[in-house]
């Protein structure tokens, strides 16, 4: 399956732990509502 889909937050800095917060606040939270899995997010490191 793909799909498009925006989440943002406006931040002040960009640090790994600005990217984890959105991830963790409203990515996966977004597809738990929408009862579909998260396999796997490899970084880019």
């Amino acid at each position: 399956m793909y799909c498009k889909e925006v989440h943002c937050k406006l931040y002040t800095i960009k640090t790994h732990i600005t990217a984890a917060d959105i991830l963790n606040d409203r990515v996966l939270l977004f597809y738990a509502q929408q009862s579909l899995r998260v396999g796997i997010i490899k970084g880019l490191a």
